[in-house]
């Protein structure tokens, strides 16, 4: 509600609208403020809102796990509910105003028998050892949208096909070469 307010609010100058509000880039035109929203203010939470509706559908997930909320979200607690989903829904927003690559990752687990059962505790499932996955990976978002995942049995890439809508098998059994020329690996952590 706060940034629909701000989006409509007429000002005279720049400098009257909204400076230092993070996460939004601001811009007037004929008196009228126009604001676009980034980072987590903006895509970041498109994205998370785009991926909590389509996988909270799916019967087969109980519970979800974003980097954007606070939270794990307990969808349902029933048997048919064995996959808990754990993401990143747009991975490297902060970086999108110079043009790098953003993209989604996740990681799929199996939830624990003691975590469907009458009185469980739902959450229970998210916390297992990463060689407990049953499928993990990322999609860049780019040029081309590309998929990469794995369920344990190779790495695999898929294109993004814009005119059939669907993803295409691209790049099989993808693998590090056992040497090679650079290393390169983000520290920023």
């Amino acid at each position: 509600a706060r940034v629909a307010m701000l989006a409509a609010r007429k000002v005279q100058s720049i400098d009257q609208f909204v400076m230092g509000e993070p996460g939004i880039k601001r811009a007037v035109k004929d008196g009228e403020a126009k604001c676009f929203l980034l980072g987590d203010n903006g895509l970041d939470i498109y994205a998370n809102n785009a991926l909590l509706h389509c996988l909270g559908v799916r019967d087969s997930v109980g519970v979800l796990a974003s980097e954007e909320n606070d939270e794990p979200i307990v969808l349902r607690a029933s048997s048919g509910a064995k996959y808990a989903i754990v993401f990143d829904p747009l991975d490297g927003s902060s970086n999108i105003d110079v043009n790098v690559s953003v993209g989604t990752i996740f990681s799929v687990l199996r939830r624990t028998e003691s975590s469907l059962t009458e009185g469980g505790d739902p959450l229970e499932g998210l916390l297992q050892p990463g060689y407990k996955q049953i499928a993990a990976g990322y999609i860049v978002y780019g040029s081309s949208t590309i998929l990469v995942y794995t369920t344990g049995r190779g790495v695999h890439g898929f294109t993004l096909d814009p005119s059939i809508g669907a993803y295409v098998l691209s790049h099989e059994h993808i693998r590090m070469p056992a040497k090679g020329k650079y290393y390169s690996i983000n520290e920023a952590y």
